[in-house]
């Protein structure tokens, strides 16, 4: 993991008040490639979107106060530089989303490279953080260091 920054955001309407759904984009300096998507990696790097939580918005389009998704200083926190991750993960696609008229997706202020691909991390397997010895909630059965084992054969 090398960086963290603010992602992009959907903005469903619905009744009674609109909601924003959150994101972040992890950046993920790229040690092994384990299958066949190199054409992923740039600059020796991945760009990742997770989920950061929904927050319901007032009429005028600001999260209410009692917003219970974590800041992005939280996420930072969390999601420290250093760490090791796998990334399973295809190219973020919205489309399926925005194809409702209730939906519409924020434009994004993110810095990524010119060519740089956006991952979608929304799957809880497609993002998974070292936790040593402790078994992978995502992976049942498994620890880091065995998921790491299988993907390598």
């Amino acid at each position: 993991m090398v960086g963290v920054q603010e992602g992009p955001a959907l903005i469903s309407t619905s009744e009674p008040f609109d909601t924003r759904d959150n994101s972040v984009v992890v950046s993920v300096r790229v040690v092994q490639v384990f299958k066949d998507e190199e054409s992923l990696v740039r600059d020796d790097l991945v760009h990742v979107s997770l989920p950061r939580g929904v927050g319901a918005l007032d009429e005028d389009g600001q999260v209410l106060p009692n917003d219970a998704a974590p800041s992005l200083a939280e996420v930072r926190e969390s999601l420290r530089a250093g760490l090791e991750v796998v990334v399973i993960a295809r190219p973020r696609d919205d489309a399926e989303h925005v194809a409702s008229p209730s939906v519409i997706r924020e434009e994004w202020h993110g810095q990524l490279p010119t060519d740089a691909i956006l991952l979608g991390g929304m799957h809880p397997q497609s993002f998974v953080v070292d936790q040593g010895d402790e078994p992978l909630h995502s992976w049942p059965g498994l620890t880091f260091a065995d998921l790491v084992e299988q993907l390598r054969q």
